[in-house]
């Protein structure tokens, strides 16, 4: 859900802290783990490039390789798709109040204080652990906006969200709204709220809500997570722009699968003084709420950004991908947290702030999930790239293999994407149409 920046301690792992050591600790010690590129700008050269086809075959790829140096024609042998789930969360809703706590955070499967919310045909429940703040929510052409003012009563600033559960000896920045789809997080019935709750968060299931697809394996949604003004706040002075701990407001992408969740993040929080707000971008696995089970990659730029989107990939068994934007945070080939590949799993959206006298504001909108991350070129010959650009700067390439196939991950942008094929860095065929994740090609002379 990275450039310049302070240098950090560097930790490996972290055992199930509360989200007070969640954001800070990722903000603290970045650049954990490790994260490998799959986005390049490709060499951009004038050639003469051929007119391709756009006629579809049933064809599968083959390992047989074209003689082709110009006259090249590159075939769609299998038509990618478009997403298997989407909400673009554009359907009007008036502003709603959130009432109280939900049942995430208070009386177990109590979900009086939800707001559900309703977009192209997916049914999302949103709640709080807000007290004693005030949260509400609305949606228009923008997508679902959230607003959360962290002190209800202005008269008495320690009487704000964040220093109340920081002095009640919760993680100070356990403040949180949540928007499910697929499950809602409850508390597991006979408990109730404890300071420790973050760590234990269970789950009640509705026949009625949205199904995330099992055949799903890319994830994303776009945030904008207004930019609030950081500059002269103090720590927990009790007046004025204060902040408990460590100053930063976070919007979150999660994936759950059965209470085991793969993170993306971004946050505000001070560069090199509250003045200069950077902008923090994180990977981290969790059991729900403000845990942190392991925290896989931290990096942060210097110059703050609203509006970014933050995409999950992953096969649920194998290999999983962190992208915040085109940037990819991680990328690891195997599971950090443990799921179960037969669950369709769940899909979450988050905010949460450390910071007291403000009105933090997150939109969200455009969730989507898809049943394919690349696209794949057969027939090449060596020295061969297939060559993918897209919306937003996309640009990726991938070699030729000994067997004449090569495969570009697009998990960043899988729709609306542009496909060639350059040897020695000129074009020798392109498909004239655009494509989706999973589309399969063949060069032909």
């Amino acid at each position: 859900m990275a450039s310049t920046g302070a240098i950090f301690a560097v930790i490996a792992l972290i055992i199930v802290i509360l989200a007070g050591g969640a954001l800070a600790l990722l903000y603290l010690y970045p650049n954990i783990g490790r994260a490998t590129g799959t986005t390049t700008t490709p060499t951009s050269s004038s050639s003469s490039t051929t007119t391709s086809s756009s006629s579809i075959t049933t064809s599968t790829n083959t390992t047989t390789t074209t003689n082709c140096t110009s006259s090249c024609s590159l075939q769609l042998v299998k038509s990618g798709s478009g997403p298997v789930l989407n909400s673009p969360m554009t359907t009007t809703m008036s502003s709603i109040n959130f009432s109280g706590d939900g049942p995430c955070c208070s009386q177990p499967n109590d979900f009086a204080n939800t707001i559900n919310y309703t977009d192209n045909g997916n049914l999302w429940v949103v709640q709080g652990d807000l007290e004693p703040g005030a949260a509400w929510a609305s949606a228009n052409s923008s997508g679902l906006t959230i607003s959360y003012k962290a002190c209800a009563d202005q008269s008495n600033l320690t009487n704000c969200g964040p220093y109340a559960e920081f002095h009640a000896g919760e993680a100070y920045d356990d403040i949180a709204i949540y928007g499910d789809l697929g499950a809602v997080p409850a508390l597991p019935p006979g408990q109730k709220a404890s300071p420790l709750f973050g760590m234990n968060r269970g789950f009640s299931f509705s026949p009625a809500l949205t199904t995330v697809p099992s055949s799903a394996t890319v994830f994303s949604i776009e945030v904008n997570l207004a930019q609030q003004n950081f500059n002269g706040c103090t720590n927990d002075t009790g007046s004025g722009c204060t902040y408990e701990d460590f100053a930063y407001n976070s919007a979150t992408f999660g994936f759950d699968v059965g209470g085991n969740y793969d993170v993306v993040s971004i946050a505000e929080v001070c560069g090199i003084s509250c003045a200069s707000p950077a902008l923090q971008m994180s990977a981290y696995t969790s059991n729900g709420g403000a845990s942190v089970v392991q925290v896989l990659k931290t990096l942060t730029n210097s110059t703050y950004s609203p509006q970014h989107k933050l995409t999950i990939a992953t096969d649920r068994k194998t290999f999983i991908d962190f992208y915040v934007d085109n940037q990819l945070i991680y990328s690891s080939s195997t599971i950090p947290i443990e799921q179960n590949p037969t669950s369709s799993g769940a899909l979450e959206f988050s905010m949460r702030t450390s910071m007291n006298n403000e009105t933090e504001v997150a939109t969200f909108s455009n969730l989507t999930a898809y049943s394919s991350s690349t696209i794949s070129a057969s027939g090449l010959s060596s020295g061969m790239t297939l060559v993918v650009l897209g919306p937003n700067g996309f640009a990726a390439t991938g070699n030729a293999n000994s067997s004449g196939i090569a495969t570009v991950d697009v998990s960043a942008e899988p729709m609306n994407l542009t496909v060639s094929i350059t040897l020695n860095g000129n074009t020798i065929a392109s498909y004239t149409s655009s494509v989706s994740a999973g589309a399969e090609f063949e060069l032909t002379s």
